[in-house]
């Protein structure tokens, strides 16, 4: 999947992310970089669409495994510490979220 910003960014990573739903029959609110999320999807990566480096619009966002059949969640990109900001110095202002179904 792919996330885009209005403007060149950076800082974005894996640990900006967040898993909410549940686990093992367990509600939770976790960075995708956790165990238990990381059991169920594997290493999440992410990097610049296109080309490489640490700056760009468009983000890909990889899961090491398949979103198991009758599993959702949201993703949500939190904007508050993740350190993610635009080509002129601008912090990210808001938190966005997505649902992921498989």
């Amino acid at each position: 999947m792919t996330v885009t910003f209005s403007r060149p960014v950076t800082g974005v990573k894996a640990s900006s992310f967040r898993y909410i739903g549940v686990i093992a029959g367990q509600s939770v609110d976790l960075p995708v970089t956790d165990t238990k999320v990381k059991n169920l999807l594997g290493t999440v990566t992410v990097a610049p669409a296109s080309g490489s480096g640490t700056s760009g619009s468009t983000w890909r966002i990889t899961f090491a495994k398949a979103v198991p059949t009758g599993t959702s969640f949201t993703l949500k990109l939190k904007a508050a510490g993740a350190g993610i900001t635009d080509d002129i110095g601008n912090v990210l202002a808001a938190d966005s979220q997505v649902l992921i179904t498989g």
